[in-house]
């Protein structure tokens, strides 16, 4: 639909005219990708490889984008882990503790991260102008950059009747927003709660079986995941509301 304007540029009239484009084109992206594992020593681990790109369709063009990670597990319980890419910059932590004593199951999970990256090279036409000259020459927090995420859990398991409750704790101290500049800010943080009761049958025809019932979002807490403002994406979106499940499954 357009609007019609005589040759001096003057407006035609406020009614648009319809016209009809039966012209197609067609598109061809081509794309390897060939990457390889070498453990040089026996906890020290380096995954290198490369991925080739050809675009042939509206424009016609190439790109290789090398990569390299090293990964380091001193201990069974400690991983470090390095790598590159030409304009992004990704470092964190993560602790994790598990403790079981005779019916009891306990465990914990705390991150940090930071991750920030600069300029697109890629469907450009996501982004105003104005994001891709700033982002083009500052680096910004990625989309999916949270900066604490932590989760907790409790279960027991009765010796008598095998019956295992639990719950869990989830925590994000929210993912980016777009205020003053891309992805400057973030949304509010967050929890879910949820809980389950697991059922196993050892007697009978049923032998094998186990029943559950989950309570996802137990007190039903309404927290935006992303609020359409973070560069590349275009839709708010909200964590599950309570939700009950119930379930059947049978071990052969």
């Amino acid at each position: 639909m357009v609007i019609a304007f005589n040759p001096d540029g003057s407006q035609v009239s406020d009614q648009p005219v319809s016209i009809l484009d039966s012209g197609g084109k067609t598109g061809w992206l081509y794309g390897i990708y060939l990457q390889d594992e070498w453990k040089i020593l026996p906890r020290v681990t380096v995954n290198y490889g490369a991925r080739f790109d050809i675009v042939d369709e509206y424009a016609h063009d190439h790109m290789l984008s090398p990569r390299i990670n090293v990964v380091w597990e001193p201990t069974d319980t400690t991983t470090f882990t390095a790598g590159y890419y030409a304009h992004g910059i990704v470092k964190g932590a993560e602790l994790t503790a598990s403790y079981d004593v005779e019916n009891w199951s306990l465990y914990g999970n705390f991150a940090v991260s930071k991750a920030l990256g600069k300029d697109i090279e890629s469907a450009q036409f996501n982004f105003q102008p104005d994001e891709l000259a700033y982002i083009a020459s500052h680096y910004i927090h990625l989309d999916h950059d949270q900066t604490y995420t932590a989760s907790a859990g409790v279960a027991y398991t009765f010796p008598t009747t095998k019956t295992r409750l639990s719950t869990d704790l989830l925590y994000g101290s929210g993912l980016r927003a777009s205020s003053d500049h891309p992805n400057s800010n973030s949304l509010p943080d967050y929890h879910q709660v949820n809980v389950s009761i697991v059922q196993k049958i050892d007697t009978g025809w049923w032998k094998g079986a186990e029943l559950r019932l989950d309570v996802i979002n137990l007190f039903d807490e309404i927290y935006e995941i992303r609020n359409g403002t973070g560069v590349g994406v275009g839709a708010p979106q909200f964590g599950p509301r309570r939700t009950v499940l119930a379930g059947l499954t049978q071990h052969f």
